[in-house]
C-alpha cells in the first residue's frame, strides 16, 4: 500500500493527475484506512466523499492513538483540504464548520486561519474572521497577506480608518502588493477621501499595468474630481 501511495506522491509532483488517481486507488485498495492515500485521492478528484472519508479514518485513528501527533496531524490535514474543496465549491457553511475543526486542531497554522478567516467573511461573519486573522498576525507578523485580510475583515464591519491601517501595513510588507492598494484605494473612497485614492490607484496600475479593477477605479476616482477627460481614458485601459 505505501508504495502504490509513495508513486502516487512522484505521479502528482510530475503533474501526471490521473496516473497517481490509479495508484492512490490500488493503495487503498489494500489499505482502505491508509488517510494519506485517501486525502490526495480527494484532493485530485476535487471529492468532498473521499476527503469526508479522510476525516473519519482520521478521526478513528486519534481514537484509537489520542497521543499519537501523526494521527492528530493527518486529521487536521484532511480537515484543511476538505475545507477548502467545500469552500472552491460553493458551500460555505460546511466549508467555515470544517475550517473551524482544524484549527481547532492546529491554532498556530497562520495559513489555516487565513483560509478560515476568508470564509467567515464570504459568509457575513466578519468579526469572527478578524479574531481569527489576529492570531495569524500575532504568529507571523511580517506575513503581507495576513494583514491584507485582517483589512477585508475590519472593512467589513465598515471600521474604515482601521482597515487602513491594515492595508498600509500589507503595502510596507510586500512590493507591488495591487489587490492591497485597490482596496486601500477603496476604503480611501469610501471615507471621501478622493485625492488620497487617486494617488495609490495611479501606484496600483504602475504595480501592474494590465490590471483592469485598478484602471477602473482610478477613473471613478479622476471622474470625481472633475477630471473627465482622464477619467474616460483610465475607463478604455479598464476594458
Amino acid at each position: 500500500a505505501r508504495a502504490h501511495y509513495n508513486l502516487g506522491l512522484l505521479l502528482r509532483e510530475g503533474d501526471k493527475p490521473e496516473d497517481a488517481a490509479d495508484h492512490f486507488r490500488q493503495s487503498l485498495a489494500i489499505a482502505p484506512d491508509l488517510v494519506e492515500a485517501r486525502i490526495n485521492l480527494g484532493l485530485i478528484l476535487q471529492d468532498p466523499v473521499q476527503l469526508a472519508q479522510a476525516v473519519d479514518e482520521a478521526k478513528k485513528a486519534v481514537a484509537l492513538k489520542p497521543l499519537d501527533p501523526a494521527a492528530s496531524n493527518n486529521l487536521a490535514n484532511a480537515l484543511c483540504e476538505l475545507g477548502m474543496v467545500h469552500k472552491r465549491q460553493g458551500r460555505l457553511p460546511q466549508a467555515v464548520e470544517t475550517l473551524l475543526a482544524a484549527a481547532e486542531l492546529r491554532p498556530k497554522d497562520f495559513i489555516l486561519l487565513n483560509n478560515l478567516a476568508n470564509a467567515l467573511i464570504e459568509s457575513g461573519r466578519a468579526p469572527e474572521a478578524e479574531h481569527h486573522l489576529r492570531r495569524a498576525v500575532e504568529q507571523v507578523p511580517k506575513l503581507a497577506e495576513s494583514h491584507f485580510h485582517l483589512g477585508n475583515a475590519i472593512k467589513a464591519q465598515e471600521r474604515f480608518e482601521e482597515a487602513i491601517l491594515s492595508y498600509e501595513a500589507a503595502i510596507k510588507l510586500r512590493d507591488g502588493y495591487t489587490k492591497a492598494r485597490i482596496n486601500l484605494s477603496g476604503v480611501l473612497h469610501k471615507l471621501g477621501r478622493y485625492g488620497e485614492a487617486l494617488k495609490i490607484y495611479d501606484e496600483a496600475v504602475r504595480d501592474d499595468p494590465t490590471s483592469a479593477e485598478a484602471f477602473s477605479g482610478r477613473g471613478v476616482m479622476l471622474q470625481a474630481l472633475g477630471r473627465s477627460d482622464e477619467a474616460l481614458e483610465s475607463f478604455q485601459k479598464a476594458r
